[in-house]
């Protein structure tokens, strides 16, 4: 098993999802879902990021880019 943090830098990630996403989600309680397209092992892989202003509350990696409003 290979671990993602063996393959990427997630924190260059985050700020970039952070600081220049492609998609923003506005949720309930002031929060936002900020979306941005990597690759990953040759594939495309979504890191969703969850945060009030510039605080993460919260960060997922998928690969299911179309079921969380993101461009195929």
């Amino acid at each position: 098993m290979v671990l993602i943090a063996e393959r990427v830098n997630p924190v260059e990630w985050l700020r970039a999802t952070m600081d220049e996403p492609e998609h923003r989600v506005a949720l309930a309680h002031g929060r936002e879902e900020r979306q941005k397209v990597f690759e990953c092992g040759g594939q495309p892989i979504l890191l969703r990021v969850i945060c009030e202003g510039d605080l993460v509350i919260t960060a997922l990696l998928t690969r299911k880019r179309a079921k969380y409003g993101a461009s195929p």
